[in-house]
């Protein structure tokens, strides 16, 4: 017989906050193992003497009642949760059902005295016009049971009852979505392209690619944060004075240098061979991934991206680019001199929660700071795009020393400056610079897709003096004497 799963508080202000302090959260992120078969499962995994340190991570809520069974001291709690089986779609043809545990954990304790349980239970007149409603309460004092049933109210009505079924109609014969149903219930997936197999396992949350090396999924808690591969960024949407003072056409290289970088130089794709710019070493605490991009400049020049992967999630990221050592001394200078020296994350629009640690809590650039107060701030990703009648640059936040993006559970990314400044610039936007370029006004701009968020070592001011031709001042430009290098970290949140 089914029982209330009725919350109870101590007081009648905890009733009202919705808060009580007789149950504790066990949410968060649990130890996980997965078995193919039931004789697959690890025995004895439950005793306190096995240790799963080295199970996979997947944020957990569940809900499960603990009775006599804590102890004083350390406790361990072991769950074993059964796959639904692949025939569960015969009977439940108009529905998904997903295995795992997807209800919140939490201890709780009673008072002495405290309702045990509730029932309700309706009686239906014989013509279907009068129900009764009668409600049951358990109430318990030192464990023993006191019950009172009531007759909560009675109502006249009039009702009708459909019956639709949605995979099938009437004679058993597939409707035409069971089509996409049968393709929807597959396993595994694969994608095969000239340079990249792309293998999914919708059971596993598993993606591999064996003849392209990418860092194409960081999953943390069960959950995968990157909608595409993080990319090496030089460039910013041009403002007002950057349109006055032709600065889209004076360093027009770096925007295609930002778009169109590859791993794999023009004479090695000419002869289809695989990219040898991708180096990949292994130590005792972290795995090293260093990419070599050629970018398309004159003369053409290179930057180096190298990511440190370590066992508790963090991921250490280093950008480097250096001045070619030869060429024209005038297309030489040109390339010293970068709207913008960083790189660009594409993440799911869910993480729409911006907080940051510096300057805030407006737009701040390297000659348009002063303003800004160091604190703690937050902010809705679309609500850090100003709505200029032109759209163009905005968001900026400067010396920044961490920043988070998280979606509404608080799950998401944290970012921490690591060069030797120890801080950085960071812009949250639901849009890529080149969305942003291309939008003569507002409304062109768009559906929102991701969250945009670009990390920069240094970005060029949005000034000159006017808007009709006067150029950033000297001192707020990004130059590269020799080389120029950037680094951060960042880990999930859960």
């Amino acid at each position: 017989m089914p029982h209330s799963d009725h919350i109870a508080y101590r007081n009648a202000i905890e009733e009202k906050l919705g808060k009580s302090s007789l149950r504790k959260s066990l949410n968060g992120l649990w130890k996980f193992h997965y078995a193919r078969r039931i004789e697959d499962s690890i025995p004895h995994f439950e005793s306190p003497e096995y240790s799963c340190k080295d199970w996979e991570d997947i944020v957990v809520p569940t809900h499960i009642q603990l009775e006599g069974s804590l102890k004083e001291g350390e406790n361990k709690l072991a769950v074993q949760v059964y796959k639904w089986s692949a025939a569960s779609w015969c009977e439940d043809q108009d529905f998904f059902r997903f295995s795992g545990i997807f209800r919140d954990v939490y201890l709780y304790t009673l008072p002495k005295l405290h309702l045990a349980d509730l029932q309700l239970r309706t009686e239906l007149s014989r013509d279907f016009k009068e129900g009764k409603l009668y409600f049951m309460e358990e109430e318990s004092l030192r464990g023993k049971i006191f019950s009172l049933w009531r007759r909560f109210f009675q109502q006249t009505f009039g009702f009708s009852i459909q019956c639709q079924r949605h995979c099938f109609w009437g004679d058993r014969n597939p409707k035409p979505q069971m089509q996409e149903v049968k393709y929807l219930y597959q396993n595994i997936f694969c994608t095969l392209e000239e340079a990249e197999i792309l293998i999914r396992n919708r059971n596993l949350f598993q993606s591999t690619s064996e003849l392209d090396c990418k860092l194409s999924l960081y999953r943390y808690g069960g959950k995968e944060y990157l909608e595409a591969m993080p990319r090496p960024n030089f460039w910013r949407a041009p403002t007002d004075n950057d349109t006055g003072n032709l600065m889209a056409f004076r360093y027009a290289q770096w925007k295609t240098a930002s778009q169109y970088l590859s791993t794999r130089s023009p004479e090695a794709s000419l002869m289809l061979e695989k990219p040898q710019e991708v180096l990949m070493k292994m130590e005792k605490d972290c795995f090293h991934i260093r990419y070599s991009y050629h970018l398309p400049t004159n003369p053409r020049s290179s930057c180096q991206m190298q990511y440190s992967v370590f066992p508790d999630g963090k991921i250490s990221v280093t950008l480097d680019y250096s001045l070619p050592k030869e060429g024209d001394s005038v297309l030489l200078k040109q390339l010293s001199e970068l709207p913008e020296f960083g790189a660009l994350f594409t993440l799911n629009a869910d993480l729409e929660n911006f907080s940051w640690y510096g300057l805030g809590e407006e737009d701040c650039y390297a000659d348009r700071k002063h303003g800004g107060k160091l604190g703690i701030y937050h902010r809705k990703v679309k609500d850090n795009f100003a709505p200029y009648v032109f759209p163009q640059e905005s968001g900026n936040k400067a010396e920044v020393r961490l920043a988070s993006l998280t979606d509404e559970k608080g799950r998401g990314l944290v970012f921490l400056a690591e060069n030797e400044e120890g801080q950085m610039n960071v812009s949250a936007l639901p849009w890529a610079p080149h969305e942003i370029e291309n939008a003569c006004h507002g409304y062109e701009l768009p559906p929102i897709h991701h969250s945009i968020l670009r990390l920069s070592k240094a970005q060029m001011g949005v000034g000159g003096d006017d808007s009709w031709g006067s150029h950033t001042h000297e001192e707020f430009l990004v130059k590269v004497k020799d080389r120029i290098h950037f680094s951060f970290s960042f880990r999930g949140i859960c």
